[in-house]
This record gives C-alpha cells, structure tokens and sequence, in this order.
C-alpha cells in the first residue's frame, strides 16, 4: 500500500469513527421530529381536515378505514412509537447500554410497519399522506443509522 492510501484509509476510519459518535444524538432529533409529525397527524384528525397543502390526497390516507390499529388510531401509536423510541434513545445516552436491544427491536418493528403503511397507501388506496411520507423517511434514516451504520455501539 503506499502512504496516500494509508492516509486515505486513515482519514475515512477516524471520519466514521467520530460520526457515530453522535449517532444516538440524530436519531434522538429525528425520532422527535417523528413525534412532532405524529402530532401534527393527530391535530388534523382532531380537527376532521386532512389536507397537507400539496396535490396529495392525505385526507383519503388520514381518514381512511386503514388508520386504526386494534382500534386505536395511528396517529397515536406513531406518537407512542417515536416517544419510546426518544426515552430508549436518551437512555443510551445516559449510558444505559442494555437499552440497546430495545432501540434495535423497536427501529426493526417501526420500519415493518411502516413499509406496510406505505404499501396500504401505494397500492391499496392509491393516494400520498406527506406526513406519511415524512414518517417513513424518519424511520427509514433511523433504521440505516442503527442497522447499516452501526451507529449505536
């Protein structure tokens, strides 16, 4: 190997090492970004208008019989979902390192479910929820950080 491939190597390791780091730290900031989307879902609810202000059709997704789940609607087990996930994730912060398996557990389930609602609103209904879409995406980048990154030691 000669020496600018060594330092190349180098560099990337320490670069990745560093980064996962701060790892738990993102996805404690998307996981309340998925509480904070989970809420929002639940206001529209609340207040019966679904609309989300672009050519999607979130009010057929939003009120439609796929948004409950033993009788308790999505909104709220996304709003449990991502409120676990933040506690589980400050304790690891806190150095609670057995809580990793249920940070893995839960992300791995979360990203399921999600897949499946994303095929209910794909095939099934043929209509787009944005704060569907955001939610997948959040746990999408959570799973990658926790399963392809290893961002949690």
């Amino acid at each position: 190997m000669t020496t600018w491939n060594l330092v190349v190597q180098y560099t990337v390791s320490y670069v990745i090492y560093n980064v996962k780091k701060f790892a738990p730290f993102v996805v404690l900031l998307l996981a309340v970004g998925g509480f904070i989307d989970s809420l929002l879902v639940h206001q529209k609810i609340i207040a019966g208008e679904g609309s989300c202000g672009l050519q999607l059709d979130c009010e057929r997704v939003i009120f439609s019989q796929y948004n409950h789940l033993f009788g308790i609607s999505l909104s709220w087990w996304g709003m449990a979902f991502y409120g676990v996930l933040v506690l589980a994730t400050l304790g690891y912060i806190a150095g609670l390192r057995w809580i990793k398996e249920l940070i893995i557990w839960l992300v791995a389930i979360g990203f399921f479910f999600s897949l499946y609602f994303l095929y209910l609103q794909v095939i099934v209904l043929s209509a787009l929820c944005l704060y569907c879409l955001i939610s997948f995406l959040i746990v999408t980048v959570i799973g990658y950080i926790v399963f392809v990154f290893r961002g949690f030691k």
